[in-house]
Formats: C-alpha cells, structure tokens, sequence
C-alpha cells in the first residue's frame, strides 16, 4: 500500500474517532444536565403540589384563611397607648423568656375581641378538601403517610365519609410501595425511616 493512502487512512481514522469521542463527551454531559433538569422540575412540582396538600389538609380539618376587620377597634389596639404597650411588653416577654400559655391565650382573645379571625370551613367543603386529600395520598407515594395521619386525626374529632374504605387504601398504597422493587431506593423517604 502507497505510504501516503496509508497516512490518509490513518489520519481520517483518527480524525473520525476524536469526533465521536468529542460527541460522546458532548452527549454525556447534555443527557447528565437533562436529568438534574428532570430532578429539579420535579422536586419543585413536589414542592408545589405538597403546598396545595398542605392548604387542602388546612381546609379538611376546618381552617379557613384568616380575616382582619377594617373597624376602629383595631386600629385604636395598634396605635399607642396603654393597650398597645401592655400588649407589646406581653409579646416581648414571650420572645425572650419561657412561652407562657395562658398569656397567650389572652392575647389571642384580645385579638379575637378586635375581629383578627380564623373562620371555620362549611361541612361540604371540608369533606371535600379530606376527599381530595385521601386521592392526593392513593396517586403520589410521597403524601401517602400524610395523607393517613391527616385522615385519623380529621376523624377523631369529626367522622369522615367512608375512613373505614380509606383508611385500607391508603395502608394498602403503603404495603405496595415497601414491597416495589426499585433501583435506587434511596431517593425514597420511606428508605429512611426504614433504615436501622
């Protein structure tokens, strides 16, 4: 063979395997970044949707969004004077030594006299918001635990339609996701707790 094919040859072989060593390089580090894309949208619709859970769990045990009356009792309670200074001192006092309990609830009295309110949610829409709860828990592994303690609580004190039936399928929910087989079992919560 002709010395110069032969250099050719050489050459072009070896310019064709630097170019696919480079767009391997190339590839890999792309598909790495695309998988901390994934993980990171991920986490932050987690994030989200643990949000709303959470809002949701506020309204199926009755709480509703607080609201502030515009009268003047508040606003005589916020400008100075003895009221305001007493209340201040009160709340200082709370900061910086032993949480006293009673002084807290006279507060929040104070503050209940002057129209600052937590209104409770309707029966529908509480019943609503822990239905909606319970289907959070069965559709995402992750709220599943909550979605169970929030389920027994929310019945200890008002029963819930059809906790016998919920209560199971969310149990179940947690028996399937320890028996599923997963490669890399610690990106689950549960892989955690379970550890000893």
């Amino acid at each position: 063979m002709d010395p110069k094919i032969a250099t050719a040859v050489v050459t072009g072989a070896a310019t064709i395997s630097a170019a696919v060593l480079v767009a391997v390089f190339q590839f890999m580090g792309k598909w790495r970044e695309e998988r901390r894309l994934a993980r990171v949208a991920a986490a932050e619709a987690d994030a989200r949707l643990a949000g709303s859970f959470v809002q949701l769990m506020s309204r199926a045990h009755a709480r509703g969004e607080p609201v502030v009356s515009d009268g003047s009792a508040l606003e005589a309670l916020l400008q100075t004077g003895v009221l305001a200074d007493q209340l201040r001192a009160l709340l200082a006092a709370q900061v910086s030594g032993a949480i006293d309990q009673p002084a807290l609830l006279r507060v929040d009295q104070i503050l209940d006299a002057v129209q600052i309110r937590v209104p409770p949610v309707g029966g529908a829409e509480q019943e609503a918001a822990m239905q909606a709860v319970i289907a959070l828990g069965l559709q995402h592994s992750f709220l599943t635990h909550a979605a169970l303690t929030g389920l027994r609580d929310r019945n200890q004190f008002k029963p819930v339609w059809n906790f016998a039936g919920a209560e199971k399928a969310l149990l179940a929910r947690i028996q399937f996701d320890a028996r599923k087989t997963r490669m890399r079992r610690q990106d689950r919560p549960s892989y955690w707790f379970a550890r000893e």
